[in-house]
């Protein structure tokens, strides 16, 4: 995708959208009875009206340019709190984001042929531990938690609040949890051990897998918690990056030309070690192509690197992977400097696998050619705006109505009080699929 287009693209994209939008108000005004509409504006579901929803700090709606690509609503999460959420939230007219009413209403535009996809920042088994205090916890943990297992749909541990809408597990980087905390959450008899076998078993393709993407995070996780580059570490190494040399100089790189980090990470990708790559693969054009989804990586990890990481801590990173050693003594990483801001930079360089993984899966091409007319993505705020900088930029989708957080730069100090968790509606958008 050439660099100087993005201008150009976006510039259309919204003399486009203020047309659109006049469009689809005059239709709304012809499917909806006069006396019913309210100019302060509102969702329409049915013949539901939502004004506002608590719980996202941002809201995106896209619609397709292209036929067969499904409609686009993006919404921001900021972990762990729900201050300053919508206040008042009148009964019938406000919802939380994770209310069952809510997903229940969203459930019946959801059908067989043409089904609802709503993706969640959470691990391919379905969380156990969610964010803490937050709107995400309550879409990924307890009751949601079958939402998310195939195998549980329909079976006495089924307590999903919506039968039609498939839940989608969007996070690539934890791939591997621990299947008894899963358990622990859908059945609070412990002696039940045949039963948690069986969820055990058919619970098998969800934690065994073995994809690079989760490997990365599992490799910093390891010495950042031991403090060192522990036996389980240096195995993965090898086995995804042939070498622990390898390594090293990836990791090195990343930090003097992130161009070149990219090219070579994602000629590491390939259909059996790469969940990424797999999904990649089901794309039809226009983007298919792999280096189209290299560069948005590129874009994304630059911005981050350039704004989060300052020189000091590039010159600890770079001092720190320099001195690494596969000796059998494993090389000690005690100083505190060193683990934190190897946290940081693991935070960032993961990041965004998450976020291609995602938009991936959405334009995929299933086998059975089932296509979904909806797809709703709730992700932490830094997720969604690289997700929305994709969408913005592909020149595949109209902009229909957008709410930025009142977080314009997410990268700057922002108090907890100071973050916003409701968005009003002041425009009449329909969603009728």
């Amino acid at each position: 995708m050439p660099r100087n287009s993005v201008s150009r693209k976006t510039s259309r994209i919204k003399k486009t959208s203020r047309k659109l939008r006049k469009s689809i108000r005059k239709s709304i005004r012809k499917s909806i009875d006069s006396d019913e509409m309210d100019i302060s504006g509102g969702l329409y579901i049915n013949d539901k009206v939502i004004r506002s929803i608590s719980g996202p700090v941002s809201f995106y709606y896209f619609y397709p340019k292209i036929q067969g690509y499904p409609i686009l609503i993006f919404m921001g999460d900021y972990h762990f709190s729900k201050n300053r959420a919508c206040d008042p939230c009148k009964q019938g007219e406000c919802y939380e984001i994770s209310d069952p009413s809510l997903l229940t209403l969203l459930d019946t535009l959801s059908t067989s042929k043409n089904p609802i996809d709503f993706y969640t920042e959470t691990s391919f088994v379905g969380t156990f531990g969610g964010f803490k205090k937050g709107f995400m916890e309550d879409l990924t943990t307890g009751d949601m938690v079958s939402c998310y297992h195939h195998s549980l749909r329909g079976t006495q541990y089924d307590k999903c609040p919506t039968r039609n809408i498939r839940w989608q597990a969007g996070d690539i980087r934890f791939a591997s949890q621990n299947i008894d905390k899963i358990y622990s959450q859908l059945n609070s008899n412990q002696d039940e051990k045949d039963d948690k076998d069986i969820f055990k078993r058919t619970s098998h393709y969800y934690y065994n897998n073995e994809y690079i993407e989760p490997a990365l995070s599992f490799i910093f996780a390891e010495i950042v918690i031991h403090k060192k580059i522990t036996r389980e570490a240096i195995k993965t190494i090898n086995f995804f990056f042939g070498s622990f040399d390898n390594f090293k100089k990836l990791m090195l790189l990343s930090l003097s030309d992130i161009s070149k980090f990219t090219s070579k990470f994602f000629r590491l990708l390939n259909p059996e070690n790469s969940a990424i790559y797999k999904q990649i693969m089901k794309i039809k054009i226009p983007i298919n192509d792999i280096n189209t989804w290299r560069f948005i990586y590129e874009l994304s990890l630059k911005n981050y690197f350039d704004k989060n990481l300052s020189q000091h801590e590039k010159r600890l990173l770079k001092s720190l992977f320099e001195n690494m050693n596969k000796e059998d003594k494993y090389t000690s990483v005690e100083d505190i400097d060193y683990i934190e801001v190897l946290k940081k930079f693991a935070y960032w360089i993961t990041l965004n696998l998450l976020d291609i993984y995602t938009l991936a899966r959405i334009f995929k091409v299933s086998k059975d050619d089932i296509k979904p007319s909806l797809c709703l993505c709730y992700f932490g705020e830094y997720h969604i705006q690289n997700m929305v900088r994709f969408i913005k930029i592909s020149n595949l989708y109209n902009t229909i109505f957008e709410k930025e957080s009142n977080l314009s730069n997410i990268q700057k100090d922002i108090k907890e009080e100071d973050i916003e968790r409701c968005i009003y509606f002041d425009e009449i958008i329909n969603l009728k699929l």
